[in-house]
């Protein structure tokens, strides 16, 4: 988990990613014991993290398919930004 939030904190300070919205993924729902989505967002710091741009933590499992759908292109931080995203299509991104 630590390597994961300092990659997603690497990432974020991105000139190329600046304003872009944030979904994170809190997978295996359907596994007992798995972090709750409000322990996932005080885990990724998400509040402080994602001054700035819109965010979700969405729950999800993708062995059942659960919460799937919510963020297969519908969502509405994608929608909003999906002009500016395909400009940057084909541009290398270097973190």
């Amino acid at each position: 988990m630590d390597e994961a939030r300092s990659e997603m904190k690497k990432a974020l300070r991105s000139d190329h990613l600046r304003g872009c919205p944030v979904i994170l993924l809190a997978n295996k729902q359907d596994v007992s014991g798995a972090l709750t989505v409000t322990e996932m967002k005080d885990k990724f710091n998400m509040r402080e993290m994602c001054v700035g741009r819109d965010w979700l933590v969405q729950p999800c499992s993708a062995s059942t398919g659960f919460g799937c759908p919510a963020y297969a292109g519908k969502h509405i931080c994608w929608d909003r930004n999906r002009k500016k995203t395909n400009k940057q299509k084909n541009k290398t991104i270097k973190l």
